[in-house]
Protein backbone atom coordinates (compact mmCIF):
# COMPACT_ATOMS: atom_id res chain seq x y z
CA UNK A 1 0.00 0.00 0.00
CA UNK A 2 1.30 3.46 -0.58
CA UNK A 3 2.70 5.32 2.20
CA UNK A 4 2.08 3.17 4.59
CA UNK A 5 3.22 -0.22 6.12
CA UNK A 6 4.77 -1.27 2.25
CA UNK A 7 5.14 -4.93 1.65
CA UNK A 8 4.26 -5.87 5.39
CA UNK A 9 2.06 -7.32 7.98
CA UNK A 10 1.01 -4.81 11.39
CA UNK A 11 0.04 -6.11 14.40
CA UNK A 12 -1.33 -4.73 17.28
CA UNK A 13 -1.57 -5.86 20.97
CA UNK A 14 -2.78 -4.97 23.84
CA UNK A 15 0.44 -4.68 25.93
CA UNK A 16 3.35 -4.79 24.06
CA UNK A 17 2.01 -2.10 21.17
CA UNK A 18 2.45 -2.05 16.95
CA UNK A 19 4.51 -4.26 15.37
CA UNK A 20 5.43 -4.71 11.41
CA UNK A 21 6.67 -8.18 10.13
CA UNK A 22 9.02 -7.42 6.51
CA UNK A 23 10.25 -10.49 4.79
CA UNK A 24 10.53 -12.10 8.26
CA UNK A 25 11.83 -9.49 10.24
CA UNK A 26 9.66 -8.48 13.14
CA UNK A 27 9.90 -4.52 13.54
CA UNK A 28 8.60 -3.18 17.00
CA UNK A 29 7.14 0.57 16.78
CA UNK A 30 5.24 1.86 19.64
CA UNK A 31 4.27 0.57 23.13
CA UNK A 32 1.02 2.24 23.44
CA UNK A 33 -2.64 -0.11 23.96
CA UNK A 34 -3.73 -1.09 20.63
CA UNK A 35 -7.51 -1.58 20.43
CA UNK A 36 -8.35 -1.63 16.68
CA UNK A 37 -6.38 -1.04 13.33
CA UNK A 38 -7.24 -0.47 9.82
CA UNK A 39 -5.61 0.88 6.46
CA UNK A 40 -7.14 2.98 4.31
CA UNK A 41 -6.84 2.66 0.17
CA UNK A 42 -4.28 5.68 1.01
CA UNK A 43 -1.91 2.97 2.35
CA UNK A 44 -2.56 5.37 5.95
CA UNK A 45 -2.72 2.66 8.93
CA UNK A 46 -5.10 4.07 11.54
CA UNK A 47 -4.32 3.06 15.25
CA UNK A 48 -6.94 2.95 17.52
CA UNK A 49 -5.42 3.39 21.48
CA UNK A 50 -6.80 2.70 24.62
CA UNK A 51 -5.50 6.49 26.82
CA UNK A 52 -3.50 7.38 23.40
CA UNK A 53 -6.20 8.12 21.56
CA UNK A 54 -6.23 8.00 17.68
CA UNK A 55 -2.91 7.36 15.91
CA UNK A 56 -1.60 7.52 12.23
CA UNK A 57 1.07 5.78 10.28
CA UNK A 58 2.36 7.41 7.13
CA UNK A 59 5.22 7.50 4.91
CA UNK A 60 7.29 6.59 7.24
CA UNK A 61 5.81 9.02 10.07
CA UNK A 62 3.42 9.11 13.19
CA UNK A 63 0.67 11.64 13.68
CA UNK A 64 -1.57 11.38 17.01
CA UNK A 65 -5.02 12.83 17.49
CA UNK A 66 -6.73 13.31 20.88
CA UNK A 67 -9.77 14.36 22.81
CA UNK A 68 -8.00 17.89 23.38
CA UNK A 69 -7.88 18.47 19.59
CA UNK A 70 -11.50 17.76 19.18
CA UNK A 71 -11.64 13.82 19.32
CA UNK A 72 -14.57 12.39 20.95
CA UNK A 73 -12.53 10.04 23.62
CA UNK A 74 -8.63 8.84 23.90
CA UNK A 75 -10.26 5.22 24.13
CA UNK A 76 -11.01 4.19 20.40
CA UNK A 77 -11.89 0.22 20.01
CA UNK A 78 -13.24 0.07 16.81
CA UNK A 79 -12.06 2.09 13.39
CA UNK A 80 -13.93 2.07 9.91
CA UNK A 81 -13.13 4.04 7.12
CA UNK A 82 -16.22 4.63 4.82
CA UNK A 83 -14.59 5.43 1.56
CA UNK A 84 -16.36 8.69 1.99
CA UNK A 85 -13.89 10.84 3.70
CA UNK A 86 -14.07 9.55 6.79
CA UNK A 87 -13.59 7.71 9.98
CA UNK A 88 -16.16 5.97 12.00
CA UNK A 89 -14.67 5.72 15.63
CA UNK A 90 -16.42 3.13 17.98
CA UNK A 91 -15.28 4.99 21.90
CA UNK A 92 -15.54 4.44 25.34
CA UNK A 93 -18.20 7.37 24.96
CA UNK A 94 -20.06 6.73 21.87
CA UNK A 95 -19.64 6.61 17.91
CA UNK A 96 -17.99 9.31 16.16
CA UNK A 97 -17.47 10.58 12.44
CA UNK A 98 -13.93 11.89 11.95
CA UNK A 99 -13.15 13.60 8.30
CA UNK A 100 -9.93 12.79 7.48
CA UNK A 101 -9.25 15.89 5.56
CA UNK A 102 -9.04 17.21 9.00
CA UNK A 103 -6.79 15.02 10.44
CA UNK A 104 -4.30 15.68 7.68
CA UNK A 105 -4.46 19.08 8.30
CA UNK A 106 -4.46 19.19 11.72
CA UNK A 107 -1.25 17.09 11.19
CA UNK A 108 0.33 19.86 8.58
CA UNK A 109 -0.46 22.25 10.79
CA UNK A 110 -3.12 23.88 8.93
CA UNK A 111 -5.69 23.61 11.72
CA UNK A 112 -6.31 23.55 15.27
CA UNK A 113 -9.31 21.13 16.21
CA UNK A 114 -10.70 18.13 14.74
CA UNK A 115 -14.47 18.90 13.81
CA UNK A 116 -16.20 15.22 14.37
CA UNK A 117 -19.86 14.12 14.30
CA UNK A 118 -20.61 12.27 18.01
CA UNK A 119 -24.03 10.40 18.49
CA UNK A 120 -24.81 8.97 22.04
CA UNK A 121 -27.31 8.57 23.75
CA UNK A 122 -29.53 11.29 22.92
CA UNK A 123 -28.92 10.03 19.61
CA UNK A 124 -30.53 7.41 20.18
CA UNK A 125 -27.93 4.94 21.69
CA UNK A 126 -29.08 2.65 24.17
CA UNK A 127 -25.23 2.95 25.93
CA UNK A 128 -22.45 5.28 24.14
CA UNK A 129 -19.58 2.55 25.58
CA UNK A 130 -17.89 0.36 22.74
CA UNK A 131 -15.36 -1.62 25.15
CA UNK A 132 -12.88 -3.70 23.67
CA UNK A 133 -13.75 -7.20 22.95
CA UNK A 134 -17.63 -6.33 22.60
CA UNK A 135 -19.26 -7.35 19.48
CA UNK A 136 -21.80 -4.86 20.47
CA UNK A 137 -19.44 -2.03 18.61
CA UNK A 138 -18.53 -3.57 15.36
CA UNK A 139 -19.51 -2.22 12.22
CA UNK A 140 -18.56 -2.96 8.30
CA UNK A 141 -18.65 -0.72 5.10
CA UNK A 142 -20.73 -2.23 2.59
CA UNK A 143 -19.95 -2.19 -1.07
CA UNK A 144 -22.34 0.80 -1.38
CA UNK A 145 -20.73 3.02 0.88
CA UNK A 146 -22.96 2.38 3.92
CA UNK A 147 -21.71 1.47 7.84
CA UNK A 148 -24.01 -0.97 9.61
CA UNK A 149 -23.14 -1.93 12.77
CA UNK A 150 -25.53 -3.52 15.46
CA UNK A 151 -24.53 -1.18 18.63
CA UNK A 152 -26.11 -2.66 21.75
CA UNK A 153 -29.23 -3.11 20.01
CA UNK A 154 -29.87 0.79 19.38
CA UNK A 155 -31.37 2.50 16.43
CA UNK A 156 -29.46 5.63 15.59
CA UNK A 157 -31.58 8.83 14.97
CA UNK A 158 -30.26 11.06 11.61
CA UNK A 159 -28.73 14.30 12.79
CA UNK A 160 -27.08 15.18 9.64
CA UNK A 161 -27.26 14.43 5.90
CA UNK A 162 -23.99 12.88 5.74
CA UNK A 163 -25.53 9.67 7.74
CA UNK A 164 -28.93 10.16 5.85
CA UNK A 165 -26.74 9.60 2.42
CA UNK A 166 -25.01 6.67 3.75
CA UNK A 167 -27.81 4.93 5.47
CA UNK A 168 -26.20 4.06 8.81
CA UNK A 169 -27.78 1.57 10.44
CA UNK A 170 -27.20 1.23 13.71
Amino acid sequence: ARGGLQLGIAAGSRGSGLWRLDNGQARHFTTVQIRALTQSQDGTLWIGTFGGGLNSFRDGSFSRYTSKQGLLSDNIFHIEDDGSGSLWLGTTRGLSRVPKKDLEDLSAGKINSISSVNYGTEDGLRNPQCASGSASCEAVVTADGRLVTAWRSSILKDRNEHSKRHGCIL
